[in-house]
Parts: structure tokens; C-alpha cells; sequence
């Protein structure tokens, strides 16, 4: 029986590599970066995934832990919203359900304590601030890693005579609007970064700021809803979001004909 791979087989670790997955995970430096990394701030809308194939990604579990709460869609980190994109591109290239569910499994392992997912966060945050390009690295006996093109033992593979899919993490930061290379300590702060996402919303027709010596300590944000779902549907909207602010709806001759959503957050 042939002997398994361990699993960095096709990966070289290098020293620098564990000195800056523990930097960033631990210092003060970059913690306002991966706060704002971790904030549940993109919509399904933005996955350019309609909710009949979300739906048929979660019962086949290939979804992050975390993105369904209560039968409910819940708003997604950048970290998720990457890899929801990651699967496209592996079903675009004909990788099947069984093998992203596997390396879903491997790559992106929720820590609870922290709300994240260490390995792909710390590799989307190379993306965006190093001259890395990370990539999710696909082999075809079914291993997946995580890696910049520098630890990837390509010689290993072709020597087993086995072919490789790179998932370029710059490339989807950048279709997503991201620009890649930045400065990390340049990132923006969670209020703003909040702020920034409703602004960009298009489900909002109006944002407000309040200010208190110069830092934002709340946002409200309103978006009108044309022909909405049962009030029913409405309220588990409320609860699973767990929103703060009011719903008032407009109606017409006896039918509902909108509503309009106004959140509130506060920060502090």
C-alpha cells in the first residue's frame, strides 16, 4: 500500500512564514486590519450567487461554519465572501462537490474564539498588503493548500505526474475592488470600514454619520423595500440580524407596497 503524503508534502513552510502568521494574529499593530476583516458586512448579493445554488453550496456543506444561523442567511465576512468566490472558480474549472467540501474542511477551519478562520484570513491579508499572490493550490489526487507560489513544491508534484490548479487570492481581491499590495496598517478602522459598506450598498437609499470627537460612534442606514416578503419573513429577518432600529410599511388600497428598514449601530 502506497505510503499518504503528510499534509505540507506539497508545501514548504518556511520560517518567515510562521514569524508573520504569528504577527498578525497577535499584534497590536494589525489588529484594527483583521477586526475589520471579520466584520459580517457583504450581502449574498454581492457573491453574484443566486439563493437556489447558495442554498444547493450549504446542504452539500461547502459553505463556511457561521454563514447560516437558524435556517437564515446571515451577512458575510470578506474571508467568506473570498471563498464563496473560490468556489465558482472551482466549479468553473470541474472541480467536483466531494473535493471542495474536503478542502473547505482543510483550509478555512473556523476558530469560534475568534470569530475566524486564521489560515485564509492570514493569506487574504498577504494578498492585499504584500507583493505575495497567495493561492488556493488544487492538485489533482485531491490535496488542497494554502500557499504563495514560493512554497509550493512544484517539482514534488510533476515528479508524481500530477497537474495543479492556482486560485490567484489577488486576482478575486481585485474582481471584488480591492487593491492588492497595500500597506497593512493603512486599512481602514471597523467604524469605517462599516460606514464604507453601507455607503456602497445599493439597497440603501440613505446613510447617516454621527460623530464624537472625531470618531464615528453610530451609523444608520435606510433602505426601501419594493413588494417586501410576509411580515412573518420580516421579523425572522430582525431576529437572526439581530437589528437595532425600525421597519415602517407603506400600503395601497389594503396591500403592502413597500417597506422601509432603517438600522442603527452603534460603536464604543
Amino acid at each position: 500500500m502506497k505510503k499518504k503524503e503528510n499534509p505540507d508534502s506539497f508545501i514548504e513552510r518556511k520560517e518567515e512564514y510562521h514569524k508573520e502568521f504569528e504577527k498578525y494574529h497577535s499584534s497590536k499593530e494589525y489588529e484594527g486590519f483583521w477586526r475589520n476583516m471579520r466584520i459580517k458586512k457583504f450581502n449574498v448579493v454581492d457573491t453574484e450567487v443566486n439563493y437556489r445554488m447558495m442554498h444547493h453550496w450549504g446542504v452539500n456543506d461547502l459553505l463556511p461554519d457561521g454563514v447560516i444561523e437558524g435556517g437564515a442567511w446571515r451577512k458575510f465576512t470578506l474571508v467568506e465572501l473570498v471563498w464563496v468566490k473560490a468556489i465558482v472558480r472551482m466549479r468553473n474549472a470541474g472541480i467536483s462537490l466531494d473535493k471542495i467540501k474536503l478542502a473547505k474542511e482543510s483550509l478555512i477551519k473556523f476558530d469560534k474564539k475568534k470569530e475566524s478562520y486564521p489560515l485564509l484570513e492570514f493569506y487574504i491579508a498577504q494578498a492585499l498588503s504584500t507583493q505575495n499572490d497567495p493561492c488556493i493550490i488544487v492538485i489533482s489526487n485531491g490535496d488542497t493548500y494554502l500557499g504563495s507560489i514560493s512554497e509550493v513544491k512544484f517539482d514534488k508534484i510533476f515528479k508524481n505526474h500530477f497537474d495543479v490548479l492556482l486560485l490567484s487570492l489577488g486576482s478575486i481581491l481585485t474582481n471584488l475592488g480591492f487593491k492588492v499590495s497595500e500597506d497593512i496598517v493603512s486599512f481602514l478602522s471597523e467604524e469605517e470600514g462599516v460606514t464604507l459598506s453601507e455607503l456602497r450598498s445599493v439597497t440603501n437609499k440613505k446613510v447617516e454619520v454621527q460623530l464624537n470627537r472625531g470618531k464615528i460612534f453610530q451609523i444608520e442606514s435606510t433602505e426601501v423595500i419594493q413588494n417586501p416578503p410576509s411580515y412573518l419573513d420580516i421579523q425572522k429577518k430582525i431576529k437572526n440580524n439581530r437589528m437595532y432600529g425600525k421597519a415602517t410599511f407603506q400600503a395601497e388600497d389594503g396591500e403592502t407596497k413597500s417597506l422601509e428598514i432603517t438600522k442603527k449601530k452603534r460603536f464604543g
